[in-house]
């Protein structure tokens, strides 16, 4: 386990978000943020004034990054509140899951059922392609064809600003409503 330096002979700044040494014989100063082990700065400085104005500085640029997120997080609790995703999709709308690494694949999911207010039941769709060019091409859905043995998910939906984003089961997924349009796919071998 990593524990952290602490410079001997310092004066410290404690705070519940951050702690920082400063010691003036060596115009040095080190900042700590949470419970980190790793310094979110280490410096030596020239003068004393410099020294200070960079921690103040640190200090501000902290604290004004901390507030907004807490304010970020208060609005998207007070925005999914009052969140229904009804409002944006209804049954029969058509999602999209793009993924892949030296690849793009396309999966096509309808909307089968709208549980509650933020969860979404979608089935996988056959799909047609046409290759475009060497080892790509383009696709699109075909509504109210469900594979057989195709991926179904429960989809959770969460308010973000006047719109919304459905929540990925995976990581590489990313669930986004399809527009309409043909897409890219490609493919290896």
């Amino acid at each position: 386990m990593k524990i952290r330096f602490i410079p001997e002979h310092t004066k410290t700044i404690i705070n519940d978000l951050y702690v920082i040494y400063i010691n003036e014989d060596t115009l040095t100063a080190i900042m700590y943020i949470g419970k980190s082990n790793k310094p979110k700065f280490n410096y030596r400085f020239k003068t004393i004034n410099i020294l200070n104005t960079y921690v103040d500085t640190a200090i501000t640029n902290f604290m004004t990054f901390h507030n907004d997120k807490v304010q970020r997080k208060e609005n998207q609790k007070e925005l999914q509140k009052t969140f229904d995703i009804s409002k944006f999709l209804k049954v029969g709308a058509i999602i999209q899951n793009t993924w892949g690494y030296e690849q793009t694949n396309q999966e096509f999911y309808q909307v089968t059922e709208i549980k509650g207010k933020t969860t979404i039941h979608a089935k996988e769709l056959k799909k047609i392609y046409e290759e475009t060019g060497f080892m790509s091409g383009k696709c699109i859905p075909l509504i109210d064809h469900f594979l057989d043995r195709g991926n179904e998910y429960n989809l959770r939906t969460k308010a973000s600003g006047d719109s919304f984003t459905i929540c990925n089961p995976k990581s590489f997924y990313y669930f986004h409503v399809w527009n309409g349009t043909e897409q890219y796919e490609s493919h290896y071998a």
